[in-house]
This record gives C-alpha cells, sequence and structure tokens, in this order.
C-alpha cells in the first residue's frame, strides 16, 4: 500500500537518499514532540494526535512537550518553527520536512497542522480512516517506524473550502472545512436558499405584497421568490443579512460567506421591472446578479473579507450575457441536472458545462453544488464513482475553489465517502485503488467480489444511453441490465457465503445486498403488473421480499420502514383492479394499470367522491409537492403507456383560463401539462392525460400546485399502446 516514500516520488519526483530517520526501533521511542507555547488548540491537537497513532501502531509512548529539549525529534505546527522559516503559505498548505535528524510537520494555518497530521499518519504510518463517522481505523503494527531521509514534502489543495461532513469528531480527519470547529455554525451564514430566511412571507407580506414575486399579475405569498426590483425589501434585505451576520462573527469569527440565494423553487418575479433586467441579460439570472450585486456592495462596506454567496441554480443556471458578479460575491452551480455517470464534458452534461464554462470566465469566486446521492431512492445500487476523478478534476480546471459534495444513504455508504474525502482534498487519487483499499479492509475476505461488483455496476454504466441522475432514478433499469443486476446477485451470494464466519463483515456485506434486492423488487419484469413476467429468469421474489424485511430492522437501514416493506409486497404481487374508466372500459386487462390513493401514499383522506373512498390532498405550491416512480420495464424495447390522472382543485381564481396546477415527468423524458382553474376547480373528479411514455426507462411523474391551490388525486391510470 503506499507509504511516505512512495508518496513522495509520485507527486514530486524527489530522489531520497537511502538513509532514514527512525522515530522508533523495536518498539522503543528514540525522541519526542514538540507543540510550542503559543500554539494554537488545533495544533496541540495535532501534536497530541500524532501521539496517538504512534502508540497505536508501535506501542511506544513519545511525550509531547510545549518546551523543546534535545530529545525533541518531531515538530507540530507553524508556531514550533524556526522564525525564519515561517513563510506565507497557500491557503491551507500542508509541509512535511526532515532535516538534521527533525521532523517538522506543519501547515499554512492551526487547521491545516492538524490535516498535515492526519496525512503522515495515513500515508506514512500506514493507518486507514476507513468510517470515521464510526471510529472504524485500520491500524498495521509496526514495531520500528522510519521517514525517509531528506523528506520534503508540500500539497496545497486546489478547492480551499471542502464540504462533506460537519461532524468536530471527524471533520479534520477527512480534510472537511466547511463548518466551525465545534460543528455548530456553517461557515456560509444562511447556508442556502435564503430569500426566505431573510424576508418571511409570514412576517412581511401582509404589509409588503410588492416585496414578493409576480405571476400571472399576482404577488404570492408562499413558496415565492422576491422582487428583486423592490429598492424597499432590499434595504430591509440588507439590513436583517448584516445582522445575522454579525451576530454569527461574534460566535465564530471564522465564518467567511453569506447567502443571499433563491428559494427551493422556480417562482421567480416576473414583473415588468424584473422581467426587463432579465430580458436584458438573457437568463432569469439577470435580476438574481443585479440584486446580489447592490446586496454584496452594502456588505462589502462593513465586512470587506465576507464573500457573499448565491446560487446559479435551476432557473438561474444560465449566466446573465450582459452582467459580471461583484468582486466579492461567489456564485455556487449545481449539478442538478446533470448525468453523473458521465463526465461533465461528455455530451450528455453538455449544459451544465456550457454553464460552468461561462461562470468560470465571469465569476471572481465560482463554487460548486455537487450532488452524489441518488434523491430518488437512496436504497438501490447507484454506479457514480468511477466518473468522479474526472468531474472533480473539470471543476478545479474552471478555478473553481469551494465544492459541497451532498450525498444520501446508499449501500456503499462508507466506502464512498473514503473516495469522496480524498478525491475532494487530491484529485491526482485513482478511484480504483481507494476502492481496493478500502475493501480489503473493510469486507475483509469478501473484498475480491465486493469489488467484481462494483465494476460491475460502474461498466453496466458506462455503457451508451444508461443514465444516472440525481432525481428521478427510483430503479436502476435506466442503466443496469437484467443481466448484470442477475449476476449481481451471484456475486452478492458468494460474499454473504464468505464473510459468514465474521458477524461485523457479513453485516456490511448485507447492507449492500440489500440495495439489490430492493432494486430486483422495484424492477419491472418482475412486477406485478406486468403479465408477462414469466417470461424472465425465475427468482423467488417472497425470498427476496423476506430479506430485505429482515435486513432492514437488523441493519437499521436509516429512513427505511414498514411502510417501504408492504409497498414492495404490493409491487410484486399480481394485480386486481376495481372497475375502469369509461374511457378505457374496453381496454384489456394485460394493458391496464390502476394505482389508487393509498398505492401512492400513506396519508389519505376520506373523500367520498373519490372512486375508492380515498385521497390524496396536496396545498403546497411552488415546489414538486407529489412524486411517483412510473412503472418500467427496460426488457422491452417499446414499452409505450398512456398515462391519466383523476383529480379536482379547490381555489379562487380570477381568470379561469390560468393555471391551477401543473403534472409532469422528468427522467428519460421531461414532459409538463397544466390545468386550469376553469377545468377543474370545484365539481367531481376529472380526468387529466399526463402523455404518452416509453417506459422502458425511468420517469418520474411529478404535480406542482400555483399558490392557494388545493389539489386532490383519486388515481393514476396507465393505458398500454398497442405494438406499432
Amino acid at each position: 500500500m503506499k507509504n511516505m516514500l512512495l508518496l513522495i516520488l509520485a507527486f514530486l519526483g524527489f530522489v531520497l537518499r537511502t538513509e532514514a530517520m527512525s522515530i522508533v526501533v523495536d518498539g522503543v521511542p528514540l525522541g519526542s514532540i514538540y507543540s510550542a507555547e503559543e500554539a494554537d488548540e488545533l495544533e496541540w491537537k495535532a501534536a497530541t494526535e500524532l501521539r496517538k497513532y504512534l502508540r497505536a501502531v508501535s506501542g511506544a509512548e513519545l511525550a509531547v512537550s510545549r518546551t523543546e529539549t534535545p530529545q525533541t525529534m518531531i515538530y507540530v505546527g507553524k508556531s514550533a518553527l524556526p522564525e525564519d522559516w515561517r513563510e506565507v503559505l497557500r491557503p491551507d498548505e500542508i509541509r512535511m520536512l526532515e532535516k538534521g535528524g527533525k521532523l517538522y510537520l506543519y501547515g499554512e494555518n492551526p487547521a491545516a497542522t492538524l490535516y498535515c497530521v492526519y496525512e503522515f499518519i495515513e500515508w506514512s504510518l500506514g493507518v486507514r480512516f476507513l468510517d470515521p463517522c464510526n471510529d472504524i481505523e485500520d491500524i498495521p503494527p509496526q514495531n520500528t517506524l522510519e521517514i525517509p531521509d531528506g523528506l520534503k514534502y508540500a500539497y496545497a489543495p486546489r478547492f480551499t473550502t471542502r464540504s462533506l461532513y460537519d461532524d468536530p469528531r471527524f471533520m479534520y480527519k477527512v480534510r472537511s472545512n466547511g463548518c466551525s470547529p465545534d460543528g455548530t455554525l456553517s461557515i456560509l451564514v444562511g447556508f442556502c436558499h435564503t430569500f426566505e430566511q431573510l424576508i418571511p412571507p409570514s412576517q412581511y407580506y401582509d404589509a409588503h405584497p410588492e416585496w414578493f414575486a409576480m405571476r400571472d399579475g399576482v404577488r404570492l405569498k408562499n413558496d415565492a421568490q422576491l422582487c428583486l426590483a423592490n429598492d424597499e425589501m432590499r434595504a430591509e434585505l440588507i439590513k436583517n443579512a448584516l445582522a445575522k451576520l454579525a451576530a454569527q462573527l461574534e460566535i465564530y469569527p471564522g465564518t467567511r460567506y453569506i447567502s443571499i440565494s433563491q428559494n427551493d423553487n422556480n417562482l421567480y418575479c416576473t414583473c415588468e421591472a424584473c422581467a426587463a433586467v432579465d430580458a436584458a441579460a438573457g437568463s432569469p439570472s439577470g435580476s438574481l446578479i443585479h440584486f446580489v450585486n447592490l446586496v454584496a456592495e452594502e456588505i462589502e462596506k462593513k465586512y470587506p473579507d465576507i464573500l457573499v454567496e448565491t446560487l446559479a441554480y435551476q432557473y438561474s443556471s444560465v449566466p446573465p450575457k450582459n452582467l459580471r458578479p461583484r468582486h466579492n460575491v461567489m456564485i455556487r452551480l449545481c449539478t442538478d441536472q446533470c448525468v453523473f455517470n458521465r463526465p461533465f464534458s461528455a455530451p450528455e452534461n453538455r449544459n451544465f458545462f456550457t454553464h460552468l464554462t461561462q461562470w468560470s470566465q465571469i465569476a471572481t469566486h465560482l463554487g460548486v453544488w455537487h450532488y452524489v446521492g441518488n434523491f430518488g431512492c437512496a436504497y438501490i445500487p447507484y454506479a457514480n464513482l468511477y466518473p468522479l476523478r474526472e468531474q472533480l478534476e473539470t471543476l478545479a480546471a474552471h478555478q473553481v475553489t469551494y465544492l459541497y459534495l451532498q450525498g444520501a444513504y446508499n449501500e456503499f455508504f462508507a466506502m464512498r465517502n473514503y473516495i469522496y474525502r480524498h478525491l475532494l482534498w487530491d484529485q491526482s487519487y485513482d478511484v480504483r485503488v481507494l476502492a481496493k483499499e478500502f475493501a480489503e479492509r473493510y469486507y475483509g475476505e469478501a473484498a475480491p467480489e465486493i469489488l467484481a461488483y462494483l465494476d460491475l455496476l460502474e461498466a453496466e454504466a458506462a455503457r451508451p444511453g444508461a443514465v444516472i441522475r440525481t432525481l428521478g432514478t427510483g430503479s436502476t433499469e435506466g442503466w443496469l441490465s437484467l443481466d448484470g443486476l442477475l449476476k449481481g446477485r451471484t456475486m452478492m451470494e458468494r460474499a454473504l457465503a464468505k464473510s459468514a464466519g465474521n458477524a461485523e463483515v457479513h453485516r456490511r456485506v448485507r447492507q449492500v445486498a440489500f440495495a439489490l434486492d430492493v432494486a430486483t423488487l422495484l424492477r419491472g419484469e418482475y412486477a406485478g403488473f406486468n403479465r408477462d413476467r414469466d417470461r424472465y429468469p425465475p427468482l423467488d421474489l417472497d425470498a427476496v421480499l423476506d430479506s430485505v424485511a429482515s435486513a432492514w430492522e437488523e441493519l437499521q437501514i436509516p429512513g427505511f420502514t414498514a411502510c417501504r416493506v408492504d409497498a414492495l409486497r404490493k409491487r410484486i404481487a399480481q394485480r386486481t383492479f376495481g372497475a375502469k374508466p369509461d374511457f378505457c372500459r374496453e381496454v384489456p386487462d394485460s394493458d391496464y394499470l390502476e394505482f389508487t390513493a393509498e398505492d401512492l401514499t400513506e396519508k389519505t383522506i376520506d373523500d367520498p367522491k373519490a372512486a375508492g373512498g380515498k385521497a390524496l390532498k396536496y396545498d403546497v405550491a411552488g415546489g414538486w409537492y407529489f412524486q411517483m416512480d412510473l412503472p418500467v420495464c427496460s426488457a422491452v424495447e417499446n414499452y409505450k403507456w398512456s398515462v391519466y390522472v383523476s383529480l379536482y382543485c379547490e381555489a379562487e381564481y380570477a381568470n379561469g383560463a390560468l393555471p391551477a396546477f401543473a403534472f409532469g415527468t422528468c427522467g428519460a423524458t421531461d414532459s409538463e401539462v397544466t390545468g386550469s382553474y376553469g377545468q377543474y376547480v370545484g365539481g367531481d373528479y376529472r380526468w387529466l392525460k399526463i402523455g404518452t411514455f416509453n417506459l422502458n426507462a425511468p420517469n418520474k411523474l411529478w404535480a406542482a400546485n400555483q399558490p392557494g391551490t388545493t389539489t386532490y388525486i383519486d388515481r393514476i391510470v396507465l393505458v398500454r399502446e398497442p405494438e406499432p
């Protein structure tokens, strides 16, 4: 495995002498550790952590002192250096230096000194922090510890703000620096979606409706953006932002940013003034950047070292063609629309790559919010690891300095985080090498099968036409072939058998197998609605379901519930339906699917007008209040179904022609249809055709209300279209 000598040879190309400096020989320490009297508490922690791991590896107890003595061998922290060595370093730069039989470990700042010590512990002592969340480490015993004579190593990360973990117990081990040392505060005040935080509608709307976004001539209250052309609102927002910033700086002076950013919806203001700015800019980001620049100008007067962050997200992703963000503004571009099993430079990610390039050309400070988890369904395999290094290289090459990786629970949670944290720090790491060294230590005898399974998943995701997104990926059918899934099941059977003698390793392997079991039960080939499932290789679906049911309780899978087990049980059961709607009365049973309110959610209401007496009720506006994975069967090339929703609305309205709601799909097909107030408010349930889709690839059905609309959904019907 990689040791310090190899690290230096690989990264710096130094030619080292064959002599070595000994720290411990046959378990006996040859010197002590020095941390200066004026050392910061993080530098002192670095010294004590070094002692802890030297003892754990070798059994030797090296003294740590604030006084330099003849026995001092290791100097920790910039404050421990001779005065004439204390040069200005790059942000978070670390240095390791052997000179005259002494070892110096230090960094640009106290936190960087701790990063340096952990880097030394990993790559010189051979320790691996496999799962810092659960204190799982691999510590190889060594009686004698040596470092190369003449060691000289310097490294500075390209991402100067790296956000992955916000827990003080292990944030330094993973080189994350996105929060305060105690883990209670982000270095970014407000973090994101702060319009509602700074100008809450509950406080301001009644007195100042003109401060809020206009849509279709109406000033919105719930879930709306702000009217960015309103000077009075801007003054109030600046006052509130300065107050929040002052309060946090008093608690944590290391705060570096404040977020002035859009809410999490697309309801931007379309009033005449905002629309004029956006038209001139060629994008709705125009009014946003114009507004944020004015706010940033005022914040700079009091806090010249604070950067003002705003999001380039959804409607604001396209940069304005006639504006530049101010020099104290940081743009944080989001990757929410990317295909994550491809490099950012791939054709599938052309839009994101274009936006990244354009923002990098006009923004002084550029950050990225990168989604690395499956937020469509966290409990199934998700193959986005092998392209990650190239993705991060692309970001660094475009002058991104702030990088936030947002993940979710999944089958390789610990392995993923091991890979994420190394690539956040240094993009030269090879993902496959990291996966191998992790698996061999974490999965024991089952490591070969785990690595073969990971290779299988990533190879499947690399096939032409395979698509993995962070939303709308509720099944594996958009990228994992049935043959690949079945091969994976065989690999998991072998891994489970090999790990059976070690309870802890077996539990870890079961977490991986659990995700594949869930994915199997979600496949269209084996779903109860598929009348042709006997055509596919037989599986004991009841046994797979039993495995899922026992695993989620024993393994305590986060967020998984008994209701999800029941939903999977319903999915594989052969379906029977009630009376068909009149418009598809003659449709054969084999070409008809029906999902009632109780199929769609645990939270239904009684409604005598609904066909089954139950309905879904939604009064949320602005976002997708409803999401449903449409049935999918990738094994059938032409699998076209028309989708219909039975619904009605309640709302007050002035113009019956305006849309009351929207339904649409995302995933393999992006679509949207609307229903007007005049058509759907009041009366009984009415049918709305969403469209006709080829469901041989995953699609997610979604719905969104206009503010003030309450929507009731009775059932969703799918009718298969005849073969061409």
